[in-house]
């Protein structure tokens, strides 16, 4: 399309502008405003330029070129900067900043190009218009100078008669593209005609055009200046293939040509999570991964000799080869092995990238948890008794329990018989003992319960008899400095009674029982023979409470701690007095002169 070219104005003029005429060279004597606050400078006019346009030319463009400087840094934005097209005098409707940018002015002389080949700046033109240029500028400080060096103008027109020949089009080629899919091409202006001109497409891929968006078609058709043009097809159906076709427009070609991308049947790395810990012979299911990387059609394949099977989307599970598409989803599954601690796999196979998936049973654990049988105190005598019932737990396969006792106890595993015998439990079996009681009061009897070597041992206690008597006796331990640690199991309460200054400390009293310390009665016996032994015994019994022997004094006097006595007075081992139960409750003295009731005797 032929031009002006670039012309520069033969003058200027504008109100408030300093040598306005200097526009018409590029020579740096500019003309100047300068400006009073912000407010924008007078219009800057190009009186005229000397531009040969042939006589019936249209025309197509105006371009407008302006040089000039700010007279201070910072003091004039680019963006804020305005350009108009006089026709015959007239401002254009459309104007031109010199750029959107809000970049600051130069202050050295910079060139900026404004409009365009095929801009018309809202006008409607002739060869005959006076085509000259107006400028403003607008400060973005208070008081700030312009320099305008030289205002040029270059009008694009078509010349007069018929020009049916356009300007080279180019149809942008494709490459990499997806298999049977319909593309549309860029969109092409068509320039450089003044009248219509003749459009067809040469293809055998079943290519297409159209004009200004409207219906595609083969047929052959015309376009004027300023028509679109765009091209569509769909692409093979095989990889790597290119379709084309050549588009016509008044004589003037290009060739459009769509590829398909390369077959691509290797997926990328997928990864299947191994998983450990799990129960036996339990079916576990992989978590899922979704096939990506590949554009057709690719093998799947799984190795096993544990039965692993895959799905794939929501197809039946299977471990025959197949094949899959890009998208599409696969999952795994096995029954875990019925070994502790033992693995089974299987591999993966999509399009030669492959992936092991493992699944490992846990670890054997025969070791249960803690387990507690509750001691069971004052318990009636003779009577069955029954322990709480504890389950057991902490263990995933059978282990051995038994019972140590040698007081018959028994124990029952869930509902089963009663046994003392060695057997088997399993997670969640339900355990309890029972144990007959003892025949005595204060008396425990006992069973220690072992399951996979954790134990615990039940007590079961029988109840006190009441209050009970001790007495000790220091002389029977041949040491009157002996202490003796008492430990009370019944729950009643015992008397303890200290003969002769015996010493006895309370051990404990486990099950609820009380102990007291008696204060022994004193017996007294006045006026005996010389060398006369006495002899204490329990009533009615040869067992001794207490003997001295050989009394010299005359007098006995011994602390009693028993509730009544016999008592014998001997001579040379002959018995001359006898007192038969005598009752100790309190301090007694006896006058062994007097001749008592028949009691009393003589040898």
């Amino acid at each position: 399309m032929p031009s002006t070219g670039f012309v520069l104005a033969n003058g200027g003029s504008g109100t408030g502008w300093t040598n306005p005429g200097n526009i018409s060279a590029a020579d740096n004597s500019d003309a100047s405003f300068t400006t009073t606050g912000v407010t924008p400078t007078n219009d800057l006019v190009s009186t005229s330029h000397t531009l040969s346009i042939p006589g019936g030319s249209t025309i197509d463009g105006i371009e407008v070129r302006i040089e000039l400087a700010a007279g201070a840094p910072e003091s004039f934005r680019e963006n804020a900067q305005t350009l108009w097209v006089r026709k015959n005098g007239t401002k254009s409707t459309s104007s031109f900043n010199l750029s959107a940018s809000t970049t600051f002015l130069s202050t050295t002389d910079t060139q900026f190009t404004v409009g365009g080949a095929t801009e018309l700046w809202g006008e409607t033109w002739s060869d005959t218009d006076a085509f000259t240029v107006a400028f403003q500028a607008t400060p973005a400080e208070d008081d700030k100078t312009i320099n305008v060096d030289a205002i040029w103008i270059n009008v694009h027109y078509s010349a007069g008669g018929s020009d049916s020949t356009p300007d080279q089009f180019t149809f942008n080629d494709l490459t990499n593209q997806a298999l049977s899919t319909q593309i549309e091409s860029n969109v092409e202006t068509i320039t450089g005609i003044n009248t219509s001109s003749t459009v067809s497409i040469t293809t055998t891929d079943g290519m297409e055009y159209r004009i200004n968006g409207g219906a595609y078609t083969s047929a052959s058709g015309s376009v004027v200046v300023n028509d679109t043009v765009q091209l569509r097809v769909t692409t093979s159906g095989s990889f790597s293939t290119a379709v084309s076709g050549t588009l016509d427009i008044g004589g003037v070609t290009d060739i459009w040509t769509v590829t398909t991308g390369a077959q691509d049947t290797v997926p990328d790395a997928f990864s299947f999570t191994d998983q450990t810990g799990q129960l036996l012979s339990t079916l576990t299911t992989s978590n899922t991964i979704t096939v990506s990387g590949i554009n057709d059609t690719t093998a799947l394949s799984l190795t096993t000799t544990d039965g692993m099977e895959y799905q794939k989307n929501a197809e039946p599970w299977t471990a025959v080869a197949g094949t899959v598409v890009n998208g599409d989803q696969i999952t795994l599954r096995v029954t875990s092995s019925a070994s502790f601690n033992t693995a089974v796999s299987g591999t993966l196979d999509i399009g030669g990238v492959t992936d092991v998936w493992s699944v490992t049973t846990e670890a054997q654990d025969t070791t249960p948890d803690a387990f507690n049988f509750n001691d069971q105190g004052n318990q009636p005598l003779s009577t069955l008794t029954t322990s709480n019932t504890i389950t057991v737990s902490g263990i995933n396969d059978s282990t051995a329990i038994s019972l140590t006792t040698t007081d018959g106890m028994e124990y029952q595993k869930n509902a089963e018989a009663w046994t003392a015998g060695a057997g088997t439990v399993v997670n969640g079996d339900t355990v309890t003992l029972r144990v007959t009681t003892s025949a005595l009061n204060s008396t425990a009897v006992s069973g220690t319960l072992d399951i996979g070597g954790v134990t615990d041992t039940w007590i079961a206690t029988t109840l006190s008899g009441g209050g009970a008597e001790l007495s000790i006796n220091n002389d029977r331990v041949f040491d009157p400095l002996a202490s003796i640690h008492i430990q009370w199991m019944g729950t009643g309460t015992l008397e303890v009674t200290n003969i002769n200054g015996g010493n006895a400390s309370i051990g404990s009293t486990p099950n609820g029982g009380t102990i007291v310390f008696l204060n022994p009665s004193q017996l007294t016996i006045n006026n005996l023979a010389n060398n006369t032994d006495v002899v204490i015994t329990l009533p009615g019994t040869e067992t001794e409470v207490i003997s001295e022997l050989d009394i010299i004094s005359g007098t006995f006097s011994e602390s009693i701690g028993v509730a009544s006595v016999d008592i014998s007075l001997l001579v040379d081992n002959q018995k001359y007095r006898r007192f038969n139960s005598v009752d100790m409750s309190s301090d007694v003295t006896i006058d062994a002169g007097q001749i008592f009731d028949n009691n009393f005797f003589n040898p």
